[in-house]
């Protein structure tokens, strides 16, 4: 519904975040498949991150200059910087995940669980 009312609304926020509400889910229920396929899926992402960073422009980043639209520039705008912030965040996930492995029960594992489980409530309202 937002999608389409979105254009006439102040909503922006809520609809550039619906990818990555989706792209979460998407992680979860294929969680197995994308675990096990570790090397390739973190590859694709550090490449996929490094270039959009390079086509990145500062101003594309502000939403109220560039908000969500299905068409021209702002789409563009748009796409890359999903495309950053999710393969960016594929990246980190894996990151955390590998260390979490190889130190089971380390300081380092407790702090970020520890904090994830402190914020979680923050991302969930916002």
């Amino acid at each position: 519904m937002l999608l389409g009312v979105g254009e006439y609304l102040n909503y922006a926020s809520t609809i550039s975040m619906i990818p990555f509400f989706c792209s979460g889910l998407l992680l979860r229920r294929y969680e197995n498949v994308i675990f096990n396929n570790a090397k390739i899926i973190v590859t694709l992402s550090i490449c996929i991150y490094c270039f959009c960073m390079i086509t990145w422009r500062s101003e594309d980043y502000n939403l109220y200059l560039h908000p969500f639209a299905w068409g021209g520039e702002e789409l563009k705008c748009y796409l890359i910087r999903y495309l950053i912030g999710i393969s960016g965040s594929v990246i980190l996930i894996f990151f955390v995940r590998y260390i979490h492995i190889k130190n089971a029960v380390s300081r380092i594992s407790v702090f970020l669980a520890d904090i994830g489980t402190r914020t979680l409530g923050i991302y969930l309202i916002q």
